[in-house]
């Protein structure tokens, strides 16, 4: 027998194996031969389910991932079920990503560097849960960076998943700052991205030293991309599928898009393995006021969509609701703030993309967060076959009111 203390009554499933979690805290395990990963069951689930913290602390290492198809070697942030943890919350700095010359600079501003630090609501190289643990992988937007959600992936870690994000040094804030002062780009290789999150697959496959070894169960995993990580997760589908067609296998469960999604299906097609239609279940999530990625262009993507597949739009939101960098400076965000104490004036794409969501009219993110986490905490579960239905998609809108426009699983209009 194991004792463990959790605030909330749950079940934990190992394999077809059961963690049951009683009124005292008591667990009682009974083994199987089937597979080793380790799930939060919940007796019933709801929309509102997942919204909060699940019932693991969570802690965070970062790791060098080698791409040998692009000759460079990038890092990823990974976010894991930890053991029960009292230490505080370890912070990261968004101005780390800017380009050497301008982190010097910024660093002889302490007060701005204050401003861009964020909780990653982990703590680093804590002791990782006992078990093992599926794998969703997180792609970041353009000009973001590994950290830039952490609202999400700490929340999906809480709730027994490992997540990976690795940066992509072909579009991360590093390469499109270094870009306009004239920094050559690692790579002209416009499917790096994907690249990245192959490898970091891979990596993950081996042997993992540190709080990561056995944790990681890497043989599949769930995609979830935000912005041009959107069109990366899409992508990345893509290429599985097609590979699919001849191995019999896709590690590929499935993908969620948020505020971005490839062209497949849509003219002009891209090229081959990238031009297959994704058959994996997916998730379009869109912001309402989005004007970096207009709510018609995922509803687009979304209705070319064979498989299994929902949209759900954020209301009264822009494109910026799913990742960290409104939350600090509400009006401009964190990377224009930088930018403007730094006396950079960078052009206009990069300021909207970079504060879109941030300003009136749009609501504060963090009202919405609860919203991203159900749903993709929800999501996750369904794609790996955790949840058997989609209970905790279901009455997003009886859930969350007037946070949500759209809950669709047929065409969007």
């Amino acid at each position: 027998m194991v004792i463990r203390r959790l605030s909330i009554g749950l079940t934990v499933i190992l394999g077809s194996s059961l963690l049951s979690f009683g009124a005292s805290g008591s667990v009682v395990e009974r083994t199987s031969a089937l597979h080793q990963d380790l799930f939060v069951h919940v007796p019933k689930v709801t929309s509102s389910t997942f919204k909060g913290r699940g019932p693991y602390s969570v802690g965070e290492v970062t790791l060098a991932v080698p791409v040998p198809s692009e000759g460079y070697a990038t890092s990823a942030e990974i976010w894991y079920p930890a053991k029960a943890i009292r230490s505080r919350s370890s912070t990261y700095n968004m101005g780390s990503w800017f380009p050497s010359p301008l982190l010097t600079l910024l660093k002889s501003k302490p007060a701005l560097m204050s401003i861009a630090t964020f909780p990653s609501s982990a703590v680093r190289n804590a002791a990782s849960a006992p078990g093992r643990f599926p794998l969703v992988l997180f792609s970041h937007g353009w000009a973001g960076f590994r950290d830039q959600s952490t609202f999400l992936t700490s929340q999906l870690a809480s709730w027994g998943f490992i997540v990976a994000a690795p940066d992509h040094p072909s579009r991360d804030l590093t390469e499109v700052v270094g870009s306009y002062i004239g920094i050559a780009s690692p790579t002209n290789d416009p499917y790096a991205d994907v690249q990245d999150l192959l490898a970091t697959v891979r990596l993950l496959q081996g042997s993992v030293s540190g709080p990561l070894s056995h944790a990681v169960d890497a043989s599949r995993f769930v995609v979830i991309g935000h912005s041009a990580g959107g069109v990366t997760a899409e992508e990345l589908s893509s290429l599985e599928t097609a590979q699919s067609t001849t191995s019999g296998e896709n590690p590929d469960l499935g993908f969620i898009a948020m505020a971005g999604a490839s062209t497949a299906g849509i003219a002009p097609p891209l090229p081959a393995p990238f031009n297959v239609l994704p058959s994996e279940p997916s998730i379009f999530v869109t912001a309402q006021q989005d004007a970096v990625v207009p709510g018609f262009f995922m509803r687009a993507t979304y209705n070319v969509m064979s498989g299994q597949h929902r949209m759900i739009t954020l209301a009264k939101s822009g494109h910026l609701v799913f990742s960290d960098t409104c939350a600090t400076v509400p009006g401009t965000g964190v990377l224009v703030a930088l930018l403007k104490g730094l006396a950079i004036s960078l052009p206009a794409a990069f300021r909207l993309t970079a504060s879109d969501g941030c300003h009136s009219p749009d609501l504060k993110v963090t009202k919405e967060w609860p919203v991203i986490n159900q749903l993709t905490v929800a999501g996750v579960r369904w794609m790996f076959g955790i949840d058997q239905t989609t209970a905790g998609l279901d009455g997003l809108r009886s859930s969350f009111g007037s946070l949500v426009t759209v809950d669709t699983t047929g065409p969007a209009k």
